[in-house]
């Protein structure tokens, strides 16, 4: 159903383009610091993804003109869910979380861009109905100003997808208030287009923890999703890589379906319709009802608390000090309890509130956080600037210091090099002694080398020498010995020829003819070897 053009439009668009354009401006108020890129009041890689949350934020809300085959697709559930590990695992980016420290700003709303294809995909991530810093009323709140805003300028949601945690044992009342009051934002005409997806599934699908979850599957289909499945809406598993992690695989599996389900569907939510269409207050609208119902058992509780309380301290009569103190304990819960009384007075009085009113609660809202942002932003500025002129002055301080310690590292560096400078010339001038030495050394070597030459050569010739004359000697010695031999075998002639007929004449008398012819002078020689041979003697 497309929205009926009235001032209601004019003012959203209006609220859409101031908030979105303050946001703007004060994340372009995080300049660097000095001239220096790397010191910032907020980190570069924050920054850049505050300034894409803003841009996506006014897409989807129609402060700006949304890209062509933009598909929108909003993300609900409880805190702790999955919602967020969810987005990062079907987007692949890890700076998700980065969304919801900067969620202050647009009330716990964060959006993500993610390109499919052709298509621009925009996750918008809500807060549950279970935050402890703000009450229930005031997410309804951001939730209906965001999705109102949207819907006034013509941006449509494709889907909504709800994630339930199965691992919880039981079904408590916050949960079934979030359940309560998804189907009421949404309404029955948009329960085509949602998605129920249970996570943090057991891993051990054969295990008794496993059987227990699919038997909270059963009770979950039959008591609080039957409405959703019997207008054809989904019920998927988001199956876990541990007991607190989402499969990412899984995750885009699941998310693909999705997509090709929804990418050309165009959705009207219940809130949407209620308050831009029909301009009724809150307090009527499906999830303001399902709110206020919510409301008036939590008022009844308290006032039941305290009528409990209060007649307990009546019937107390013993002043004893245990007494007195339960006394004091019983009347501070009373109090406390009276406030939540109050604070829910004013919730309920706030219920009432028109769209137009909302709007500029949020705008008031909005201006007051920002301008907090603003100042907390510039007050981080000047932190940094401060500590960055102490870091200037303290590295000033270094530098001098290092230029003086520098210098005298130079005189000591210029007094060493004259010191190495001496000693290389005094070890020069050693080592040119030691050339001299080494040269005469090496003369004298050669000379010792050259003289035991002659020595040995010399040597060599007395040896030849020797052995030369030891040769001639024997050579002489032989010739003395053959001779002697000769002379010896002579005498045996003569011995044989002359001695035994001379002994043999003497002996028969003819010693007077050999006296005869030794006088006559015919024996004289053989006489002369005769004697000198056998007497040792000459005659």
């Amino acid at each position: 159903m497309i929205p009926t053009p009235n001032l209601v439009v004019s003012v959203s668009r209006n609220v859409a383009g101031f908030c979105l354009s303050h946001i703007l401006s004060c994340s372009r108020t995080a300049r660097p610091v000095h001239g220096r890129s790397n010191i910032v009041a907020m980190s570069s890689d924050t920054t850049v993804f505050f300034q894409e949350e803003v841009e996506n934020f006014m897409q989807f809300t129609g402060a700006e003109q949304a890209k062509s085959n933009s598909v929108f697709i909003a993300v609900m559930g409880m805190t702790g869910s999955g919602k967020s590990s969810f987005i990062s695992a079907v987007t692949g980016r890890d700076d998700v979380k980065i969304g919801h420290e900067l969620s202050s700003c647009t009330s716990s709303v964060s959006i993500f861009h993610h390109e499919i294809g052709e298509y621009n995909v925009y996750f918008i991530d809500t807060p549950g109905f279970d935050d402890t810093n703000r009450s229930d009323l005031e997410i309804l709140k951001a939730i209906s100003n965001f999705l109102s805003v949207a819907y006034a300028n013509r941006n449509y949601l494709n889907g909504l997808i709800y994630l339930h945690q199965i691992s919880d044992t039981r079904m408590g009342k916050t949960k079934k208030l979030n359940i309560e009051m998804f189907k009421a934002l949404c309404g029955e005409d948009a329960f085509f287009n949602v998605a129920i997806l249970t996570s943090m599934w057991s891993t051990d699908e054969s295990s008794a923890e496993f059987a227990k979850q699919v038997a909270r599957e059963e009770q979950l289909k039959e008591e609080y999703l039957a409405d959703i499945l019997d207008a054809d809406g989904l019920l998927r598993r988001l199956k876990s890589e541990d007991s607190s992690t989402i499969d990412v695989a899984s995750a885009k599996k699941i998310f693909q379906e999705l997509f090709d389900s929804w990418k050309d569907d165009k959705i009207t939510l219940s809130i949407q319709h209620e308050l831009i269409n029909d301009l009724v207050p809150l307090s009527e609208t499906a999830a303001g009802k399902v709110l206020s119902f919510h409301m008036n058992e939590v008022y009844q509780h308290y006032e039941a608390e305290i009528s409990k309380l209060s007649e307990t301290i009546k019937e107390s009569r013993v002043s004893t000090r245990g007494l007195t103190l339960y006394q004091d304990e019983s009347t501070a819960v009373i109090l406390e309890h009276q406030q939540c009384l109050d604070q829910l007075r004013a919730d309920q009085e706030a219920m009432k509130m028109s769209l137009l009113e909302v709007h500029a609660e949020e705008k008031e809202r909005l201006t007051t956080q920002l301008s907090a942002m603003e100042s907390r932003w510039r007050e981080e500025l000047a932190s940094r600037e401060r500590e960055q002129a102490l870091r200037e002055q303290v590295l000033e301080e270094m530098r001098v210091s290092a230029l003086a310690r520098d210098a005298t590292i130079a005189e000591q560096q210029q007094q060493q090099w004259q010191a190495e400078h001496r000693r290389r010339e005094q070890e020069a001038a050693q080592r040119q002694q030691l050339r001299v030495f080494a040269t005469e050394q090496e003369r004298r070597r050669e000379w010792e080398t050259r003289y035991h030459a002659q020595l040995v050569q010399q040597g060599r010739w007395r040896e030849e020498g020797y052995r030369a004359e030891l040769k001639q000697t024997r050579k002489e010695l032989e010739d003395m010995r053959a001779d002697f031999e000769k002379r010896m075998e002579t005498a045996g002639k003569a011995k044989r020829a002359w001695v035994g007929p001379v002994l043999e004449g003497a002996l028969t008398g003819g010693l007077g003819l050999a006296g005869a012819m030794i006088t006559a002078g015919e024996l004289g020689p053989f006489w002369h070897l005769f004697t000198r041979y056998t007497f040792g003697c000459t005659c």
